[in-house]
């Protein structure tokens, strides 16, 4: 089995195109969500970091339901496996 490989490219850049209603992400294309703030968002950390973060949670499960899509035609056996691995901790020293 081959390894995966999990990569993200964030763009942020001016643009005419007129603020997302409700601050929601819209899928552009497969794999491609985008979102517009206000221009009063330019030098607010909060709400630029809110529009990442709101962005990026559309995408991260998109990302996870194509491989997965992918992953269960290639292997049938897959499909009913459910087992899930705790996320890494980080020990402190």
């Amino acid at each position: 089995m081959a390894n995966i490989e999990v990569s993200i490219k964030i763009d942020m850049k001016p643009t005419d195109a007129g603020r997302s209603p409700d601050k929601m992400a819209e899928q552009t294309e497969r794999g491609c969500f985008r979102l517009v703030l206000d221009e009063a968002a330019e030098l607010d950390i909060d709400a630029l970091e809110d529009g990442l973060l709101r962005t990026c949670y559309p995408v991260l499960r998109d990302a996870l339901a194509q491989h997965l899509e992918q992953a269960i035609k290639k292997s049938p056996s897959a499909a009913g496996s459910t087992r899930r691995r705790p996320p890494p901790s980080a020990a402190c020293v």
